[in-house]
C-alpha cells in the first residue's frame, strides 16, 4: 500500500515538471513570437552546417591553408583537390594549390595553377570584393623564373631563356634576376663563336702550309714564297710544330738562310715536331734540306731534341 502510495507521488512529480516546461514553452512563445522559432532554426542550421556543399568547401579549405602553413604540402594539395571540385570556379583555391606545388618544387603544375586563378580571376569577386589580379600574376611569373631557373642548371639555356623570357613578360622586375645568365649566356656564346672562328682560321692556315710545302716540292719559290709572306704575317694561336719545320724548309730550299732555318727548327722541335726520320727521307723534308741535314750544327740539334 505505502509502495503505491509513493509511486503515485512520483508520478505526479514528473508529470508536474512536465507541464512546467510546457507552461515555460508556450509563455516564452507568447512572449517572444519571433526570436524563438529563430534560435530553434539557427541551432539546426549549426548542427547540419558542416554536412552541406558550403560547410564542406570551408571545412577543406580551412584544412589545406593549415596543413600549407605546417609545411604538410601534400595533405594540402588533397584538401584543395577536395575543394576545388566542390567550387571549381574559385580563382583562389587554384592559387593555394598552386602555392602547395611550388613549395614542393613542382614548378610546372604550379604554373599551371597558377595560370587557371589568373584566368579566373579575370573581372571576377571574391566574397563580394573585386579579386586582385596582380597577386595571380606576381606568383605565375617568379614561378616560371624559377622553372627557367631549373633548365639553366641542367645546361638547357635555349629552354632556360624561354621561361625568362615568360618571366619577364609578365613582371618586369623580374629582368634583374634573369640578367647574371642572360649575360653568362651571351659570353659563352661569343667564346664558342670565336672558338669556332679560330679553329676555322687555323684550318685554313693548315692549308695553306701545306700548299707552301707542295710549291717546295715542286721547287716553284715564286709560290711558295707568296704564301710565306701571307703565312708570317697572320696571328694564329697554338701553331702545331710542324708549322715550323715548314718555314724552315722553304727558308732553307728557296733562301739558304741557314741561320733563320736552324731557328725555326729548333721552335719545331720545342713545339713537339718529333718524326725526326722524315728529316733524312727523300720522300719527306729530307729533300727540302739537303745539303742541311748533313751539317753539324744540324745533328746536333736533332740528337738533342731527339733524346729529349
Amino acid at each position: 500500500m505505502e509502495n503505491n502510495n509513493e509511486n503515485t507521488k512520483n508520478q505526479g512529480k514528473k508529470v508536474s515538471v512536465l507541464n512546467i516546461l510546457i507552461l515555460l514553452t508556450v509563455s516564452l512563445i507568447l512572449l517572444y513570437p519571433t526570436q524563438i522559432p529563430t534560435l530553434f532554426y539557427l541551432r539546426v542550421k549549426d548542427f547540419i552546417y558542416p554536412y552541406t556543399k558550403e560547410g564542406r568547401l570551408r571545412k577543406a579549405e580551412l584544412n589545406g591553408s593549415l596543413a600549407l602553413n605546417n609545411k604538410e604540402y601534400e595533405k594540402a594539395i588533397e584538401n584543395f583537390n577536395l575543394a576545388i571540385k566542390l567550387k571549381p570556379d574559385d580563382p583562389q583555391l587554384y592559387y593555394l594549390r598552386g602555392l602547395s606545388y611550388e613549395k614542393m618544387e613542382n614548378f610546372d603544375k604550379a604554373i599551371e595553377d597558377y595560370t587557371l586563378a589568373l584566368n579566373l580571376s579575370t573581372g571576377a569577386t571574391l566574397y563580394g570584393v573585386l579579386v586582385d589580379t596582380q597577386i595571380y600574376t606576381e606568383a605565375l611569373a617568379d614561378v616560371i623564373l624559377k622553372k627557367g631557373k631549373e633548365y639553366y642548371k641542367k645546361g638547357n639555356i635555349e629552354e632556360a631563356m624561354k621561361y625568362y623570357d615568360r618571366a619577364v613578360k609578365l613582371d618586369s622586375k623580374l629582368i634583374i634576376f634573369t640578367l647574371p645568365d642572360f649575360l653568362e649566356h651571351v659570353d659563352k656564346t661569343v667564346k664558342e663563336l670565336e672558338k669556332s672562328e679560330a679553329e676555322a682560321n687555323r684550318g685554313q692556315f693548315e692549308a695553306e702550309s701545306d700548299l707552301l710545302l707542295a710549291y717546295l716540292y715542286i721547287g716553284d719559290c715564286k709560290s711558295a714564297q707568296e704564301e710565306y709572306k701571307d703565312l708570317i704575317s697572320k696571328k694564329i694561336k697554338e701553331i702545331g710544330g710542324e708549322f715550323y719545320i715548314k718555314i724552315g724548309a722553304y727558308l732553307w730550299k728557296c733562301e739558304k738562310n741557314k741561320y733563320e732555318t736552324l731557328k725555326y727548327f729548333e721552335k719545331g722541335f720545342q713545339k713537339g715536331f718529333n718524326k725526326f726520320d722524315e728529316l733524312y727521307s727523300n720522300d719527306s723534308y729530307g729533300r727540302l734540306i739537303e745539303g742541311l741535314n748533313n751539317q753539324e750544327e744540324f745533328k746536333l740539334l736533332v740528337r738533342k731534341y731527339r733524346n729529349h
